[in-house]
């Protein structure tokens, strides 16, 4: 049986990652994603003087069963509009990832945190702005798990994304011109389309084509075909996760496929951001 996520208002990048990393075992997660999902790409983020929900529930997921994990009651989630942030029944490094704009690959923290699920329900202050949630999850962490972290930078491994002989595909947005109420063609800028991509590779992506301005990508279509490709070929395999982590077994067929779009890829090695935890409750206190 097929679950659905639905995620609506919470930034593309992490409602990706989160099903392709988080699906407990034994369930097959598929992903609707809907609503204001591009804002990772396109908006800074706007962050208060400590900005904080106006109340907060935390506590552990429910425990699995066979018969919450068939009801789709497990499926991991993350809704965020105006009013209420709520994530259920994902790991605690998801939840920091989220709160720190990071993939998973830039975490070090303990083995624990990528077992234990939790939920959050919380309610957001009169006016504020979602861009501002990811702070807010960062202080209710600190204030509900005591989480301490600190940051360092890494010489990393990753592919740096160049334009092909043959030329870039992807045509320019135009100026009036709004295709992505279609569905089918997303704007963004090449730095943006190289963050997405990452997710469905083995390691970091970034952007080394020196192009500006904002493309109309066929994100969706990419997403879909990896998706599928990962579900075809773990079909015989009910008793492991349906939709892998990210990259593994398909990383080459994603960049070697991106040759169609007048992309390639080749190694190299960036400084990137890792935040490391120095420490955290295994139970968040009371609400």
């Amino acid at each position: 049986m097929i679950h659905p996520v639905i995620v609506r208002g919470s930034p593309l990048i992490y409602n990706i990652e989160t099903v392709l990393t988080h699906c407990r075992k034994g369930t097959l997660v598929a992903a609707s994603i809907v609503g204001e999902v591009l804002f990772l790409f396109s908006s800074p983020l706007l962050r208060a003087a400590e900005p904080a929900f106006e109340v907060a529930s935390v506590k552990p997921s429910l425990p699995y069963t066979d018969e919450r994990s068939r009801s789709g009651q497990l499926a991991p989630t993350v809704k965020v509009d105006k009013a209420f942030v709520t994530i259920r029944n994902l790991p605690l490094s998801g939840i920091i990832t989220h709160a720190w704009r990071l993939r998973l690959r830039q975490l070090s923290c303990p083995d624990w945190m990528s077992k234990e699920n939790f939920d959050i329900a919380a309610k957001m202050p009169e006016n504020a702005n979602v861009d501002a949630v990811p702070q807010m999850l960062q202080n209710l962490l600190a204030e509900r798990f005591h989480l301490r972290t600190h940051e360092v930078s890494e010489m990393t491994p990753v592919y740096a994304l160049i334009v092909a002989d043959s030329g870039l595909k992807f045509k320019p947005k135009p100026a009036t011109d709004d295709p992505s109420s279609s569905g089918k063609l997303v704007p963004m800028t090449m730095e943006g389309f190289a963050t997405f991509i990452s997710l469905l590779a083995d390691r970091s992506v970034v952007d080394g084509t020196g192009l500006t301005g904002q493309y109309l990508v066929p994100q969706f279509d990419i997403l879909n075909a990896f998706v599928q490709r990962s579900l075809t070929r773990n079909a015989a395999r009910p008793e492991e996760f349906a939709i892998p982590a990210a990259g593994l077994d398909d990383s080459v067929d994603v960049l070697s496929e991106l040759r169609q779009y007048g992309l390639r890829s080749k190694p190299a090695k960036v400084p990137l951001r890792r935040l490391i935890v120095d420490y955290a409750d295994k139970v968040p206190t009371e609400n």
